[in-house]
């Protein structure tokens, strides 16, 4: 009996000790939250709160997200945790408010009749997991009515850096009450993210996907099935690699088929320190037409490392397949590049003042675009003599290179 109640007594030592240990985990990563939110110019931690406990404990952490004209999103998280052996069940909410300045706050949760943002999850040593569902609501005001429902947001996050996450909306209806009657229908859109790293050198994939986009006026009415949207980014301080990709999906207006079209993006020879401190300059002079010397200097002098890289915009991909008003197909892909070998020493400063040729910037870029057809028909219209396209075959190339436009080879006044 003695054997079995010092058995109990270790068993119950153990799990009280897990207990804790897993809840001093969970409470540290709020201090790492703060650390990592405190790298990003865009934010500020205004607050972050954590009462302690043995097994349960309890906080609130404060951001504010600085917009434009002085502006600030803040976003204000209480929550509130329940500690176990290797787990940690924990709840809480958000709440919205926007600083208009001089001292005005509204709370956007309020104006469209929401209360305070419900959330939940568990967490462990090395994760932790949360879900959002918020309740079908409507806002409806002189100018405009909204109706929302199926919203659900949910997400893990490893203390290593990685997070992935799905936002989904069942329904989206808006309508601005107007003489023109705009009106937005939106069904089955999802938003998925998978991202690891910290600020500001992260990598990931983002996919944006929806069942249809309904959009109408007084004059016509756009529907878009299937369209979507993808991005990949790897971001260090060597490269800025990002791509794009969007798909119109099936379009229609007034019940006829307009036809489809994608479009992919990619960037080559981006500096990445260059990117970030453009970015950063960006983030804390929201009005960019009321620069300061020094932070003008900043961007300048980035976007002449970023131009001595000799960047590249690379279209991957453009099709369009039109069926109304005229039919029409067109395979496109080509390259935007600016030659940065060479580049002189602040090379934008010397262009501005002078001290350059003016024309070294159009001549140090090159635009390809290699076409699958040309219509000559569209060629004509525009001045173009229909004895530059190449008739042996479909393929045909534009190249603006060295301040000339050239198609085939052929040159173009401008």
């Amino acid at each position: 009996m003695k054997k079995i109640l010092i058995i109990g007594l270790v068993a119950l030592g153990t799990a009280a000790g897990a207990s804790i240990m897993t809840g001093r985990v969970f409470q540290e990563q709020f201090i790492n939250l703060e650390a990592e939110f405190s790298k990003d110019p865009r934010l500020e931690v205004l607050d972050n709160t954590i009462n302690k406990g043995l097994f349960s404990s309890s906080g609130s952490m404060t951001l504010a997200m600085h917009l434009e004209e002085n502006q600030r999103l803040i976003i204000e998280s209480p929550w509130q945790a329940s500690h176990f052996p290797g787990w940690v069940n924990y709840a809480g909410q958000t709440l919205l408010n926007l600083e208009l300045g001089s001292q005005e706050v509204v709370n956007l949760l309020d104006e469209v009749g929401l209360d305070a943002l419900q959330y939940e999850g568990t967490a462990n040593w090395k994760k932790a997991d949360f879900q959002m569902a918020l309740e079908p609501f409507t806002f409806n005001d002189a100018n405009a009515h909204l109706e929302v429902s199926g919203v659900n947001l949910t997400g893990t996050y490893h203390y290593s850096g990685e997070q992935m996450g799905l936002l989904t909306v069942t329904h989206l209806a808006f309508l601005e009450q107007n003489a023109a009657q705009t009106s937005l229908d939106l069904k089955g859109f999802n938003l998925s993210w998978n991202q690891k790293g910290s600020y500001p050198w992260v990598q990931g994939t983002a996919d944006l996907t929806a069942e249809r986009i309904y959009f109408s006026n007084a004059q016509q009415n756009i529907e878009l099935t299937q369209p979507s949207w993808k991005q990949s980014l790897v971001f260090n301080q060597q490269a800025f690699d990002y791509l794009v990709s969007l798909d119109m999906g099936k379009v229609t207006s007034q019940g006829d088929e307009l036809g489809m079209g994608r479009l992919t993006l990619k960037t080559e020879n981006f500096d990445g320190q260059a990117m970030v401190d453009l970015i950063e300059a960006a983030a804390a002079n929201p009005n960019i037409d009321r620069l300061e010397e020094k932070d003008l200097l900043v961007m300048t002098n980035a976007f002449n490392r970023l131009l001595s890289a000799s960047p590249v915009v690379v279209l991957q991909e453009f099709d369009l397949d039109l069926k109304a008003p005229i039919i029409f197909e067109q395979k496109t892909t080509g390259k935007l590049s600016f030659d940065g070998r060479n580049l002189p020493t602040s090379y934008l400063q010397q262009i501005e003042s002078g001290g350059l040729d003016a024309d070294d910037p159009i001549n140090r870029t090159r635009l390809e675009l290699n076409f699958s057809q040309l219509n000559p028909g569209l060629l004509m219209m525009i001045g173009i003599p229909t004895s530059m396209l190449n008739t042996d075959q479909a393929a045909q190339q534009l190249v603006f290179e060295n301040g000339m436009l050239k198609l085939n080879g052929n040159h173009i006044p401008l």
